[in-house]
């Protein structure tokens, strides 16, 4: 999947390119997408505590009007997961947030079905992970899962023969069922295995 970014110095630029009250964005580039086509959109600023990235589904092109001083750009519109993540992008740009975790790795939103089952259990359940990074993830579940609950994650990369299995562990609950994990490496080879696993999931059309 393709990635964008959006680079913004301050909160009258973030306004200009996401209008109050709108669901939709407008991301100058001069990487020419398509109408329908889903991307990610990695959005940086001084002002963000990481990079904020989140996928998106092009509704129009707009070329350049150089005359008129216009950008090429594409206008995007999001699910609703993901408009939480443009609402925190928002609050932070204006000052409305001024205490914000720092995040080690950045988050890359994806949809991938996966499996996993507790220490206690051999039984394996469907999940959606719908962020990943190196250092965690976050599951889609049907319930919140209980923190502190180690856990087996079984991921099918890109291109891969087998499903990568990683042990987690619960660290936070999000919105509703969400529940957010971190990936618990013993050794170096381990941290190299799921950096390899987020760079394909990056690198997957």
């Amino acid at each position: 999947m393709r990635i964008v970014k959006l680079r913004l110095k301050t909160a009258q630029e973030w306004d200009a390119y996401c209008a109050a009250g709108s669901t939709n964005l407008f991301v100058p580039s001069t990487i020419h997408v398509t109408p329908g086509e889903d991307i990610i959109v990695e959005i940086g600023s001084a002002l963000l505590p990481n990079d904020v990235m989140v996928r998106g589904r092009v509704e129009a092109w707009r070329p350049a009007l150089p005359r008129a001083r216009v950008r090429a750009g594409a206008d995007l519109s999001f699910a609703d997961d993901e408009q939480k993540k443009l609402a925190f992008v928002g609050e932070v740009m204006r000052g409305a947030r001024s205490t914000i975790r720092k995040r080690k790795f950045p988050r890359l939103p994806v949809r991938i079905a996966a499996n996993y089952r507790t220490r206690e259990s051999s039984d394996l359940l469907p999940i959606t992970i719908t962020e990943i990074a190196v250092g965690g993830a976050l599951l889609d579940t049907p319930v919140p899962l209980p923190l502190e609950a180690e856990l087996f994650i079984e991921i099918a990369s890109p291109g891969a023969a087998a499903p990568l299995a990683i042990m987690a562990k619960v660290s936070y609950h999000g919105a509703g069922s969400s529940t957010g994990v971190q990936f618990v490496s013993r050794d170096a080879h381990g941290r190299r295995r799921i950096s390899e696993l987020v760079r394909r999931f990056k690198d997957a059309p």
